[in-house]
């Protein structure tokens, strides 16, 4: 009983160490959100094409503040979609919705990749 309780606490401290050395793509979104609806699935497809474990967290969930925690960010309330490119903990915004419309998912995709891809 001790043994397997210390292994589930092993196993969530060494995942949530790897979410927060590792590369990660994280997201903040939000359902009310327009652009996030178009520009998400860019920014999801840009983190499969590299390689890079992706989280989608919305704004409005009762989780959202302890997930961006783990990444070591904090919800952001206006200027969605909003993404970070982490890598060995320091987090880098590669995205603010602020800059885009709706309907520029291609260059969303060209810009976050021309930015991840710099920071590696």
């Amino acid at each position: 009983m001790v043994l397997a309780l210390f292994w589930i606490v092993s196993v969530t401290l060494l995942n949530e160490k790897s979410q927060a050395d590792g590369d990660q793509m994280v997201v903040f979104t939000a359902q009310w959100c327009a652009s996030c609806s178009t520009l998400v699935p860019s920014i999801q497809g840009v983190s499969a094409r590299l390689g890079i474990p992706f989280t989608k967290i919305d704004v409005d969930d009762t989780r959202a503040t302890a997930q961006a925690r783990q990444f070591g960010l904090t919800i952001p309330r206006a200027d969605l979609p909003q993404a970070y490119y982490i890598q060995s903990g320091k987090q880098t915004l590669v995205l603010n919705g602020k800059q885009y419309t709706p309907n520029q998912a291609k260059q969303v995709d060209a810009d976050v990749t021309t930015q991840v891809n710099r920071l590696r």
